[in-house]
């Protein structure tokens, strides 16, 4: 977690992700178009906090160390590749595989994803052979206003073919600089070029549906992760449920790696009732235990879905839904990360992020490395990563018949 520095019916839409690995060969995921979230987002809590100012005599020898050896060792030094150097070395020295130095590219994809908007055309695509095939085309977007639609082939992209010299990563960075891509399409074995403006655009991360079983409305939201939109929309996407009429609820945050502390907060807070904790926080000088702040009157059951990649703030969310609100917790135990990172930012556009506390569940539980067992234990089926439906998800199903029957 961080805190940020100063069809079938049943084929998912929207930014549902798949949860196993494609089985297509050479597949290569690219989510939200145009911007690969490569970052270690992965299993991030992040909580914002202020910055302050520490001196220590000790930085006198690494300022002295520095200079004698730009000075006077003999061969020459790039001497910002010296600094990175003793940047990592500290990070290093913390044994934390959470605390590391983030890179330029990064750091770019690290803020553009707790933002929630990157620069691009609005699609999720993927890699197969020497196309780009369109998964997704999303709402007000640039690519969305062009036609592109679900299924389209990309062939080639400003000129250049889809062949294996092409290296997405080396031309993303020329694509953020531009303000319009011209992309070469095949469509039902029809060629045609089309030219799509390239903007900022709001990801989206939140997918809802409504279930019906033994005359039961079963709402159920996805959240992908937790950025600066995450709030907004889940509470968009959970009032248009509550207004078809929901009995229950499933949130489903598997495979969610984790994001903004502040944001799980106010996701939390539209459940569990004023005064009832959400989680503890340990930091060096204190611990202190987050209530909830929000008179809300929801009490219909919850299930939360989660599975082994479900870490950080889902683990959050998922911990203070079943211990402070009464969820019951469907699938697979999590991932298990109970501590919280800080960013800073440094030169040159890198930055570090360290961690600064530890978190525990309402009853006090620390999940760090040991993670949150489902109170329904569901093996993810084997058929769902041929055929991803909501028919083949059977960790869906049984929360669908869980919820039925309340």
């Amino acid at each position: 977690m961080k805190m940020k520095d100063n069809k079938k019916k049943t084929r998912r839409k929207k930014t549902r992700k798949n949860l196993n690995e494609f089985s297509l060969k050479e597949v290569v995921f690219i989510t939200l178009a145009f911007i690969i979230l490569s970052v270690s987002l992965t299993y991030v809590l992040t909580v914002r906090f202020g910055t302050g100012t520490i001196t220590n005599n000790n930085l006198k020898d690494i300022i002295k160390s520095y200079n004698k050896i730009t000075k006077y060792y003999y061969e020459d030094v790039n001497e910002s590749e010296l600094s990175s150097a003793a940047i990592k070395g500290m990070m290093t020295y913390l044994n934390d595989k959470y605390s590391i130095v983030l890179d330029t590219e990064d750091t770019t994809s690290l803020t553009n994803t707790l933002d929630g908007e990157y620069k691009g055309i609005g699609i999720s695509m993927v890699r197969y052979e020497n196309s780009y095939i369109v998964v997704e085309v999303f709402d007000n977007t640039p690519a969305s206003k062009s036609g592109i639609k679900p299924g389209d082939k990309i062939i080639k992209i400003d000129g250049d073919p889809i062949d294996d010299n092409f290296d997405y990563n080396e031309y993303r960075n020329k694509l953020i600089k531009q303000d319009t891509v011209s992309l070469t399409i095949d469509r039902d074995n029809n060629t045609f070029n089309t030219v799509v403006d390239v903007k900022d655009v709001e990801i989206p991360i939140v997918y809802s549906e409504m279930f019906n079983k033994n005359n039961k409305n079963i709402g159920y939201i996805y959240l992908q992760t937790f950025n600066d939109n995450s709030y907004k929309q889940f509470k968009s996407e959970l009032e248009k449920l509550e207004e078809k009429g929901i009995d229950s609820l499933i949130i489903d945050v598997r495979s969610n790696g984790g994001g903004l502390l502040d944001k799980c907060t106010n996701i939390l807070e539209l459940f569990i009732k004023e005064g009832k904790t959400l989680y503890g926080l340990t930091t060096k000088s204190e611990t202190t235990l987050v209530k909830s702040t929000s008179n809300v009157d929801r009490n219909y059951p919850v299930v939360v879905l989660i599975n082994e990649k479900s870490a950080s703030a889902s683990e959050v969310l998922a911990g203070a839904m079943k211990e402070s609100y009464g969820a019951t917790l469907i699938g697979k135990k999590s991932y298990g990360k109970g501590k919280v990172q800080q960013t800073a930012s440094l030169s040159k556009k890198n930055m570090i992020k360290y961690t600064v506390a530890n978190w525990t569940t309402p009853s006090g539980n620390s999940i760090d490395g040991v993670g949150i067992n489902p109170g329904i234990s569901v093996e993810l089926d084997k058929k769902y990563a041929e055929d991803p439906s909501i028919e083949n998800d059977n960790q869906i199903q049984k929360a669908i018949e869980f919820l039925s029957k309340r």
